[in-house]
């Protein structure tokens, strides 16, 4: 008679305890990017500074996408722990400095420092999601981001309507983070090997196009952080206070959960998800522009979060999909592209937004979204929406 073991195998172990990680991470990435707008609008008035100098914040994030990217691959070689801990602790420090800013010089440093953390959270939580039943646990990853993506503005603004400005909501992030980085143990040899997530190939036709992969997710993140940075300050723009502004803009993650959840049975059923995608958004984006509504407004965010859902996912997949991109590279070559768009999409609308005002300054996405269809549209794939697919011949170059 064969007696069971009493504990589970080291190897599965280790990859549910790198699972809870990636749960964590994500939960925590997603409730910071989701407060960047409501950050900018009160900082600016606890600080009394114009929204427009604070815009840059959006753009840390943008900054630590680009230099995390840029060494992606060489970072992860060093091991994945090592770079999970280090992120946590820089976006435990940042979201602290953030939150108790009392000027902008400690906004700055703050900003940069949260940018950097999470980026580095970013980078690594594929990495340790890899390997057997990998798409279910990034599924669940995906639904705790988007859960912590919606109360981040609701808790902004529920703080601030105390009394307290509503930046110290931030401060939730700073116990996770200090848990997550504990957690973190020395890399071992078998865990550095990133394991594909489905060992099947995606219907895919046009196994070329990198630049248009590349390009498509520059293109759609630039049009996803207009809604992210701005939202707020357009909600301002219709005469409702600060504290009102960040809370309703939970309205965009709220939009964008519901459309990731949908988006696998549409697609399924032969729904092309960028060209829909962008017609959604381009109908939000509308509206956000017809009326100085505050209830519109409100809802044009969510209209344009149901479109913009299904971009980033269906994108990296095309990405990882290439046979030619390990893992470790595709995953640093999408969080450069992240950056970059970050960089430069939200400053231009600003700027536009400081003469010409926000509401008219939101048509910039529109020429946004339509070269998007264009430049998706050449790669004609079938991608898996949440599946990043790798073929079994594809393991030697991992």
């Amino acid at each position: 008679m064969v007696t069971a073991p009493a504990h589970p195998p080291p190897l599965a172990v280790d990859r549910a305890r790198q699972a809870a990680q990636a749960y964590v991470a994500l939960g925590v990435v997603g409730f910071a990017v989701a407060s960047l707008g409501g950050s900018i609008v009160l900082a600016a008035r606890d600080i009394h500074v114009d929204e427009a100098r604070l815009g840059w914040l959006a753009s840390a994030f943008g900054i630590g996408l680009v230099a995390v990217g840029g060494v992606g691959t060489r970072l992860l070689r060093r091991g994945p722990q090592s770079t999970l801990r280090a992120g946590a602790v820089l976006l435990a420090v940042g979201a602290a400095l953030v939150a108790v800013a009392p000027n902008v010089v400690t906004a700055v440093i703050g900003g940069l420092l949260a940018g950097l953390g999470a980026a580095g959270l970013v980078l690594v939580t594929p990495v340790l999601l890899a390997g057997p039943d990998a798409t279910t646990r990034y599924s669940r990853g995906t639904a705790v981001s988007s859960t912590t993506g919606v109360l981040a503005p609701a808790a902004l603004g529920a703080v601030d309507l105390t009394g307290v400005t509503g930046r110290t909501a931030l401060l939730i992030l700073v116990v996770p983070l200090v848990l997550l980085a504990r957690s973190a143990r020395p890399d071992r040899a078998d865990g550095l090997v990133p394991a594909p997530l489905d060992d099947v190939r995606d219907a895919c036709p046009d196994r070329g196009g990198f630049e248009r992969r590349w390009v498509a997710i520059v293109l759609a993140v630039a049009v996803e952080f207009c809604f992210v940075v701005w939202g707020v300050g357009r909600l301002r723009e219709t005469g409702i206070s600060a504290g009102a502004a960040a809370a309703l803009a939970s309205a965009f993650p709220i939009g964008l959960a519901v459309g990731r959840v949908a988006a696998p049975g549409l697609i399924r059923r032969g729904w092309p998800p960028i060209t829909v995608g962008a017609l959604v958004t381009a109908v939000g984006t509308l509206m956000l522009v017809a009326s100085d509504s505050a209830t519109v407004a409100t809802t044009a965010l969510a209209v344009a979060g149901l479109g913009v859902a299904s971009f980033y996912p269906v994108l990296l997949a095309g990405l990882m999909a290439l046979p030619d991109i390990s893992p470790w590279r595709a995953t640093s070559l999408a969080t450069f592209a992240s950056g970059t768009a970050i960089l430069t999409a939200p400053a231009v609308l600003g700027l536009l937004g400081q003469s010409h005002g926000l509401r008219a300054s939101f048509l910039v996405t529109v020429p946004l979204l339509a070269a998007l269809v264009l430049v998706a549209g050449r790669t004609r794939e079938r991608p898996i929406l949440g599946r990043v697919v790798v073929g079994a011949d594809d393991r030697s170059r991992l």
